[in-house]
């Protein structure tokens, strides 16, 4: 928990939300650091803490700073000029299996119509970091049946009688409650990570300078 001394841009947050302080120099701004485990010294009135596990994984400083780096080199990579065609190619084969675009592509991710509106840091964050600030409706869904599988993807519903789940590339699935252990989201997304680690530099301009189209 943080408490800051100034307003901060929607870049500052995204940058550094996720990330410790511990055994560092604290950053200009922030007065105030609680880290989880206290301590948090007398609180006033009704205050009180309340501990949760719905929440980002933190970075310890040398895992902020790698991916510090990571982001600066890819972000240069985004900004450069790209083929749009060849990045639509790519954005087909990576992405639409999971994502939409004017009615083509998967369900299970959210639709893109207007991605390039967020801008390319917004963009990367996502790609880069997509189990740091995921949708709700996009965590996985974990169920763990009594025969030892264990089915992951979006909950689409559920009642009494069954769950129904959406995998991909597959029909969505119904489970009946009765074959159920286990059911909970996890602190997952439905993106994978490293989706970028494997293209090469100019792939990666290309697929960004096709993203920067969807608006």
């Amino acid at each position: 928990y943080r408490i800051w001394n100034r307003v901060r841009t929607a870049e500052e947050i995204r940058a550094d939300f996720d990330r410790s302080f511990e055994g560092e120099a604290r950053p200009t701004g922030l007065t105030h650091y609680f880290p989880g485990a206290g301590p948090w010294g007398k609180l006033q009135g009704g205050a009180k803490v309340v501990k949760t596990s719905d929440f980002p994984p933190l970075l310890t400083p040398a895992e902020s700073k790698a991916l510090a780096e990571k982001f600066e080199k890819f972000h240069t990579l985004a900004d450069k000029a790209g083929d749009t065609a060849k990045g639509k190619a790519l954005f087909t084969t990576l992405c639409m299996s999971c994502h939409s675009v004017g009615g083509q592509g998967g369900q299970v991710g959210p639709v893109l119509n207007g991605a390039g509106a967020l801008g390319v840091e917004a963009l990367l964050r996502n790609i880069l970091t997509p189990n740091a600030a995921m949708e709700p409706g996009y965590r996985v869904f974990r169920v763990e049946l009594k025969d030892g599988d264990v089915l992951d993807g979006i909950r689409l519903g559920e009642d009494k009688d069954a769950i129904v789940l959406r995998r991909q590339n597959l029909e969505d699935t119904r489970i009946l409650q009765s074959n159920v252990r286990k059911a909970a989201f996890t602190r997952t997304s439905m993106m994978p990570e490293g989706l970028l680690d494997g293209l090469k530099p100019q792939e990666v301009s290309d697929l960004f300078a096709y993203l920067k189209t969807l608006r």
